[in-house]
């Protein structure tokens, strides 16, 4: 229950007192008014701006992944590497790349992409968008090792072995399907992870878009996130440049749109989208998270 109303910016007492907005939430901390911001916490990085290249400093960090045990990998992207940080400590382990763009078998290139730990056996996927390819590193952490091209092969292109600047993927429950933003491509591909073995041979099936940019309902625009359902292998597309999320059913020709305007208008009311790229699902896949970029905002949408 609240207690009683508090002035707008008045001091509270007790940390379940009562905003004055029409939303009457309670406050976890205290702080009385219609906006509260939490203070963040430096856990990598020197905390004040300052870029470098040292076990301590990051160069434009981009993606994040956090384990079970609450350490966490960073893909420092204009350092070229991916850093590990234990729980506590602000040093961190380089786990992939060696601080030196390249394409060779131990660097990376400017990863502006995702990264993704498989929680069961350790293995780093990385999206290195900048050499066209993505990479795993075998039970990797905490080790840097020699990384495995999985998909891509360094080369900008639309065959279905090739990708075109790779921004996010998403491993399945089992670790045995790897679905990819192709960005570029304005699609979707899933990797089978038995074929990297033999990567020369390899290739990507398209299980969304792959039919040019365009606002139909068999294209993407610019897809930036993929996550897919464990119960019934729907994927779930961020239609970054159609201000939509598109929903593609198993082996469908055509995705249906599931938040945001079919046909692409942007805007800020409940109903519509502007850019959105970030998704997630929750454990029983009964709401769908984004991030709704351009609109600074999450939003949650029910999964019907």
């Amino acid at each position: 229950m609240c207690q009683r109303q508090k002035s707008l910016g008045s001091s509270c007492n007790s940390t379940n007192e009562c905003r004055t907005d029409l939303n009457y939430t309670c406050l976890q901390f205290y702080q009385c008014g219609p906006l509260s911001v939490l203070q963040g916490e430096s856990v990598a990085g020197y905390g004040n701006a300052t870029a470098g290249n040292d076990n301590i400093a990051l160069n434009n960090p981009v993606g994040i992944y956090v384990l079970p045990n609450n350490d966490f990998f960073v893909t420092d992207s204009n350092n070229a590497r991916v850093q590990r940080y234990s729980l506590g400590s602000k040093i961190g382990q380089t786990v992939a790349g060696n601080g030196i763009a390249g394409s060779a078998s131990t660097q990376l290139g400017v990863p502006g992409g995702s990264i993704y730990v498989d929680n069961r056996t350790q293995d780093l996927y990385i999206a290195d968008n900048a050499n066209q390819r993505h990479l795993v590193s075998f039970a990797g952490p905490p080790n840097a090792t020699n990384l495995t091209v999985v998909a891509g092969n360094g080369t900008s292109g639309s065959s279905a072995g090739l990708l075109s600047t790779p921004r996010h993927i998403y491993l399945d429950t089992t670790g045995t399907y790897l679905y990819i933003a192709d960005y570029g491509n304005n699609r979707v591909q899933l990797w089978n992870m038995s074929s990297i073995g033999n990567i020369a041979n390899a290739s990507g099936i398209t299980v969304a878009g792959g039919n040019g940019a365009g606002i139909a309902s068999n294209q993407l625009n610019g897809p930036r996130a993929v996550v897919v359902s464990s119960k019934n292998g729907a994927v779930y597309v961020s239609d970054t440049s159609n201000n939509r999320i598109q929903r593609w059913a198993v082996g469908a020709s055509t995705g249906s749109t599931i938040a945001g305007d079919p046909n692409g208008l942007s805007g800020s009311s409940p109903s519509l989208l502007n850019s959105p790229i970030g998704l997630a699902i929750d454990a029983d896949e009964t709401h769908l998270f984004l991030s709704d970029t351009t609109n600074n905002r999450v939003q949650r949408f029910r999964l019907i």
